[in-house]
């Protein structure tokens, strides 16, 4: 069962419970609540897992799991159905991932993930001297040993063992238990040690030895004067806590060293220690009855707070302290619940601080842009002014625009080389009027320019001390300050915005000796050279020098030039670098770390290393960043890191030269100084936070460290809960998963940490999930699941196994008996087929002279009279004979068809045909070349005799007639002949001649024979 963990807001104000302004500097606390009453429950332990995992050891909700996200009370039906309700004391999980917990009144528990439930070590099935376990240990071989109200007892490979009648622990109540380790080279026996109601006791590893210490042995008797309740071992240093405070135990003079406590107040009383906890150098935690104190561990004092006293806060019990990865401090309180803080740094600062009013109140809002000049005065764009910071005088000045003009939004500010700051804003050109110390409109250069005020976005000096001005929808001007002797020169040089509404000049850099750069809203990247008064297109220059990659957007909001040779712009779609030497592009976006694609400002900074330096400082829309190029990651930093707001301002970020960042948001300036900035680099681990199978959560099923899940092939869905386990700014942080043996590749970045799969296939996967933290690291390694979906009975390699087997088996058995019958019906096919053969040669004979001769006339077709032609032509050349070849066609042959139908028209070639046949010798071929055209080929026939053959031919045709439904038909045809050489093969050739003979003879009046006059016959 889950709950939802409401974070209360309000900084800790509980039941008589004062935090004084020091501490309250340094923490800032929440508080957890859940549906069952959390705030009013006992949590006694507080445990962070190898992977990240927190555990809450309590009397009211049980055994809780925290993942950054949400509380989780584990194995809520376990309890339910074997143990009821379970008070939890405390809990471990061990070097080899197991799960450990004491339980006040039902024993000692060890969870068994192949059984999804605990199992339970009590006085009934067990040595364990009570039921009442106080608190658990594991030492550095791996034993686990529990403290109970009755005495100790230890397990070693899952067997429970209890100490002998005779041991000085025997019936004693263990409150704690700590190790004393050396180093491997270190001749020093190592300890354990224990904190009871008769004092401390120190045993070596083998427990053969044991030895008693006494804080206070003079008052030695029936009372709690000696009790220890609380141990630690810090750095070698033995620290007890007692009714009376804390105490340092010297094992070399066997004394204990009280830390003093000297109240300012009579009505002060030293803490009843429940807990000790290592903070920081020389310095510790205490947890007490009456709240929560520190100890100078150096001098041996108590540190109070600001207001003279030593509690920082009243009136809790605090029973546990713990730390985990992100340096949250967490507190486990009786009848108050859970408590949580993580450390306020004073890293980022807001510049309003140190403005006086009414100045401070317009700091407080949004400031549109920033600008540092040269000697580190820093000038913000208010509400309806400017102000400026003048860091070395530590004075503040500001201006504000006329009451009845309309400006309220300053874009750009700048100091030209006379001393003379101009204001872009967004509605005209203003300048600092030196004689009257007000903002003035600047009407001479827009007279100059001819227009009216209008807004201006952008102002920037060059080199040639010469500013460039942006103006909205307009384009880009210039103002060339001269010497006093002539006059200024203005005009326009960038007017490429007129034609897109909206459009504007955002920004611009110059590349020493190279040229000017620009960015515009809508229209992209401009460039001009140096000694050149045209700009160019990125686009054109990229075609140009072959780049590679592609802008993203043609929408820059921003441009800083970095090394003289990275251009760096801003984008809705992320940052994007120019290498210029490379001719590469690059775009980074949220899937290479970036807290936002939306990307608003850019500068040069030092890093958070003292040695780091040139880095580069990225704002968002939200947060802002660093990026290390060496290892080619962003550092991202929010509200959880201090700042009061992270939502940036487009181009409104600059640096002194101190490095220094002043960076414009929504809220205010922020400032700080990017040496002394604090940053834990730990990588993040992901965890299972859980996992359910057609909607059964089976979490606890699974092994902590190397979790493998097997799925029946009818499953319906898988969903896997997971989480990054880096509780600092946990919202933002995200993760990413593939699928291997499905989908080698990534998912996007997304800070939804759910995954669900239905029906997966038979086989076997591996589910991989990485993270990465809100301050951008990614993990050290992903967390990996194996999913197994099992395959069907059938699907089992040893049923196909057995099935091939068989298989062959039958497969001898039927190629024996289909072996002998296919001899014998081998020999009567033997005969079928040789009479089959034949029929099928014949019919294919048949078949061929089918295809060589057409169905009307029953003369070869084309195809048909190109094979005899080939085998004339052979025989031809072979015997050095003439050989000769007609064409002729059927004259006015459409109109055939046309008035009679082709009916008539086929009537007409079958009788064209007939008496070609019979005109012809016998070796003499004709044949249907298409439609009404005819071929005709005449062996051993010089070009004169074809002639008289063919005249022959066309005076037979002229007198026949072709009767056809009652009426006589004419007939005529023209004739082409060609005599060739038969050297020439080609029928193509032979055909064009002879065609064009034909045709001739068309010309000429039809009904006639037309020869080819051969050139060379």
């Amino acid at each position: 069962m889950v709950f939802v963990a409401r974070f209360l807001l309000a900084t800790w104000v509980i039941v008589a419970c004062a935090i004084s302004s020091a501490w309250a500097q340094q923490h800032s606390f929440e508080r957890f609540a859940d549906e069952l009453g959390g705030r009013q429950s006992s949590v006694y332990d507080i445990f962070q897992d190898p992977r990240g995992f927190l555990w809450f050891a309590g009397d009211t909700d049980g055994l809780l799991r925290y993942d950054g996200y949400q509380l989780t009370r584990w194995a809520a039906s376990a309890e339910n159905d074997e143990l009821g309700r379970v008070s939890y004391s405390a809990v471990v999980m061990t070097q080899n991932d197991e799960l450990w917990a004491a339980a006040w009144g039902s024993g000692l528990l060890f969870w068994q993930h192949n059984e999804n439930r605990f199992r339970v070590y009590n006085t009934e099935n067990s040595p364990l001297p009570d039921n009442r376990v106080q608190t658990l240990f594991e030492d550095s071989q791996g034993r686990i040993w529990a403290g109970t109200l009755n005495g100790l007892a230890v397990v070693e490979d899952y067997q429970a063992r209890a100490l002998e009648t005779d041991n000085p622990l025997y019936q004693e109540r263990i409150w704690r238990i700590a190790e004393q380790t050396n180093e491997p080279d270190s001749q020093q026996q190592a300890y354990l040690w224990f904190a009871t109601t008769s004092g401390l006791y120190r045993t070596n590893q083998d427990g053969g030895e044991w030895q008693q210490y006494l804080p206070f042995p003079e008052r030695y008797g029936n009372n709690r004067i000696n009790e220890i309740r609380a141990l630690r071992i810090i750095d070698g240093r033995v620290w007890v806590g007692v009714d009376s405070g804390v105490l340092e135990f010297n094992p070399a003079t066997e004394q204990f060293i009280p830390v003093q406590f000297s109240p300012a107040h009579n009505s002060e009383t030293p803490p009843r220690v429940n807990t000790l906890y290592p903070k920081g150098s020389n310095q510790l935690w205490v947890g007490a009855e009456n709240g929560l104190w520190q100890v100078n561990t150096e001098t041996h004092e108590y540190i109070p707070t600001t207001n003279d006293t030593f509690v920082l806060a009243t009136d809790v019990d605090i029973r546990r302290i713990a730390t985990d990865n992100s340096g949250t401090l967490w507190l486990g309180a009786r009848d108050q619940g859970i408590f949580h803080s993580l450390p306020v740094t004073n890293d980022f600062q807001l510049t309003a601080e140190s403005a006086p009013e009414p100045l401070r109140a317009l700091l407080q809002r949004t400031i549109s842009t920033v600008h540092v000049e040269i000697n580190d005065d820093v000038w913000f764009g208010i509400p309806n002014g400017v102000a400026r910071w003048q860091v070395t005088e530590k004075n503040w000045q500001y201006w504000l625009f006329p009451a009845d003009e309309a400006s309220r939004r300053v874009e750009s500010v700048e100091t030209d080389h006379t001393g003379r700051t101009w204001v872009a804003t967004n509605s005209s050109l203003y300048f600092i009027d030196e004689d009257t110390d007000q903002l003035t409109e600047a009407t001479e250069i827009l007279d100059a320019l001819g227009i009216q005020s209008t807004a201006v976005t952008k102002i920037f000096q060059d080199s040639k001390q010469r500013l460039w001005l942006g103006f909205w929808g307009q384009g880009l001007a210039y103002y060339d300050i001269t010497p006093a002797s002539e006059e200024p020169q203005v005009g326009w040089h960038f007017t490429a915005l007129n034609d897109l509404r909206g459009d504007l000049v955002y920004d611009l850099v110059e590349q020493k000796d190279i040229g000017l750069w620009l960015v515009t809203r809508f229209s992209g990247l401009w460039f001009k050279p140096l000694n050149s008064e045209k700009w160019h297109p990125f686009q054109e220059i990229a075609k140009q020098d072959n780049w590679r990659g592609d802008l993203p957007s043609d929408g820059l909001l921003c441009l800083f030039l970095h090394r003289d040779n990275e251009l760096w712009l801003c984008s809705e779609n992320g940052l994007i670098k120019l290498d210029l030497n490379e001719k590469q592009i690059k775009n980074y976006t949220r899937a290479n770390g970036l807290p936002s694609d939306r990307v608003l400002g850019l500068t040069k900074a030092p890093g958070i290393e003292a040695e780091a330096v040139d880095r580069l400082w990225i704002t968002t829309s939200r947060g802002i960043s660093l990026y290390e190029r060496e290892r080619e990651q962003f550092l991202n930093f929010g509200d959880d890191d201090g700042l009061s707001a992270f939502e940036f301002l487009r181009a409104a970020v600059d640096v002194n030269s101190d490095g220094r960042i002043y960076a414009g948001t929504v809220k205010g300036t922020v400032e700080f100084n990017p040496n002394e900035l604090e940053v834990n680099r730990s990588r993040p681990n992901i965890g299972l936070s859980r996992i359910a199978v057609d909607d059964e959560d089976i979490t606890g099923s699974l092994h902590f460290s190397n979790p493998e899940l097997y799925l029946a092939r009818n499953h319906r869905s898988v969903v896997v809960h997971y989480s990054v386990l880096d509780f600092k700014g946990a919202t933002a942080n995200a993760g990413r998963y593939r699928l291997l043996g499905l989908n080698d590749e990534w998912s996007a970045w997304s800070e939804v940490r759910q995954i669900t799969f239905t029906t997966l296939p038979t086989g076997e996967y591996t589910l991989e999930i990485d993270g990465r933290s809100s301050l951008g690291l990614t993990a050290e390694k992903p967390l990996q699941i194996r999913i197994v979906v099992e395959r069907p009975w059938w699907a089992s390699p040893w049923v196909w196994l057995l099935a091939g087997i068989l298989l062959l088996i039958s497969f001898v058995v039927i190629a024996q008996v289909r072996f002998a019958a296919l001899a014998r019906l081998n020999r009567r096919l033997d005969k079928q087929v040789k009479e089959r053969t034949q029929e099928l040669e014949a019919l294919a004979q048949k078949l061929r002279e089918q295809s060589q001769t057409d169905y009307l006339t029953t003369l070869p077709n084309r195809r048909g009279f190109t094979a005899k032609f080939e085998t004339v032509i052979a025989q031809a050349k072979r015997d050095k004979k003439p050989l000769t070849l007609v064409m002729f066609d059927v004259d006015h042959f459409k109109q055939f068809n046309d008035q009679h139908g082709h009916d008539a028209g086929d009537q007409v070639l079958h009788a064209v045909s007939k008496l070609a046949k019979e005109c012809l010798r016998e070796q003499d071929i004709v044949g249907r070349w298409g439609g009404e055209e005819f071929a005709i080929l005449l062996p051993d026939t010089p070009l004169k005799g074809a002639s008289q053959v063919c005249e022959s031919l066309r005076s037979r045709l002229e007198g026949m007639r072709v009767d056809y439904q009652g009426e006589s038909l004419n007939v005529t045809a023209t004739f082409g002949v060609y005599q060739g050489d038969v050297t020439d093969t080609s029928l193509d050739k032979w055909m064009q001649y002879a065609d064009i003979a034909l045709y001739q003879g068309k010309k000429l009046g039809r009904n006639r024979v037309n020869a080819y006059a051969h050139k060379n016959l």
